[in-house]
């Protein structure tokens, strides 16, 4: 497992590691950017962006977050959906668990199919929110 933290959030955040920093958005209300308990949430990263991650030894295929799937086989559902957008958390490098997990994915359907394959492959989901257009799984 790749241990450069800096370049995997610049890969994931588009910035460098802040383990305890704070920021503040354009109109000067505080944001925190820290690893809170050791961790930082990240939502609608693209398949690209987590095909890098893996190139770059960053994530652990067979990982998993609680009871969610493994990466591989998100990573291999989104091969097939490539609409598929990520969300989980990275963990910061001094826990024993470092790395990336996934705990949430959102899909937008071209047609009933993919709509019928989100449904089969995430339906155990903690929360399952499925509509004509567009798809939510979440495992807590």
């Amino acid at each position: 497992m790749n241990t450069d933290v800096n370049r995997r959030d610049n890969i994931l955040f588009g910035e460098d590691f802040k383990p305890e920093s704070e920021e503040t958005d354009l109109i000067g209300v505080l944001k925190s950017v820290d690893y809170s308990g050791g961790l930082r949430s990240f939502s609608d990263v693209s398949l690209e962006t987590m095909k890098k991650l893996v190139e770059e030894d960053f994530i652990d295929l067979d990982a998993h977050y609680t009871h969610a799937p493994s990466m591989s086989f998100f990573l291999t559902y989104a091969e097939k959906h490539p609409s598929l957008l990520f969300g989980g958390c990275a963990t910061a490098p001094d826990r024993d668990d470092y790395g990336i997990y996934i705990n949430r994915v959102r899909q937008t359907f071209e047609n009933s199919s993919e709509k019928e394959d989100f449904k089969r492959c995430f339906g155990t989901a903690d929360m399952l929110n499925v509509s004509d257009t567009n798809g939510f799984a979440w495992w807590s």
